[in-house]
């Protein structure tokens, strides 16, 4: 009894999200719709809409993540792979998952050097032994 409360408030969330991820989308397209218009027609350029959409983009990505996780659902581009054979298939899977590895190992050792160029020196900032 208890878990049925908790997914139908979770379903409402999700709802919600859903709602609000795709007003954000709209609202992207509205301001720049209109800020593309008036700069043409006009001459007027609304310097805070490039700001306002990557803040709403952004947002409009987290909220939508959970609405995809809610509903067990991936962002897969398989256009290609359902066209393979089982084992051409599974070759692409294993493919997937060494170059994600790969790419979080990049990612990982450049950290260091990512953040001393951003805030200053790491062992400035984290008390390493």
């Amino acid at each position: 009894m208890h878990f049925n409360r908790v997914d139908v408030v979770l379903s409402v969330v999700s709802k919600l999200f859903l709602f609000l991820a795709t007003s954000m989308l709209f609202l992207m397209l509205l301001i720049n719709s209109i800020n593309i218009f008036t700069r043409n027609l006009f001459g007027l350029n609304m310097i805070w809409v490039f700001d306002l959409t990557q803040l709403l983009f952004v947002w409009s990505s987290f909220l939508i993540f959970y609405v995809l996780y809610y509903r067990n659902r991936d962002i897969a581009v398989d256009f290609f792979t359902n066209r393979f054979s089982f084992a051409g298939k599974i070759v692409a899977t294993y493919f997937s998952y060494v170059t994600t590895l790969l790419v979080t190992g990049v990612l990982l050792y450049e950290m260091p050097g990512i953040i001393e160029i951003q805030v200053g020196n790491l062992s400035e900032l984290i008390e390493l032994p």
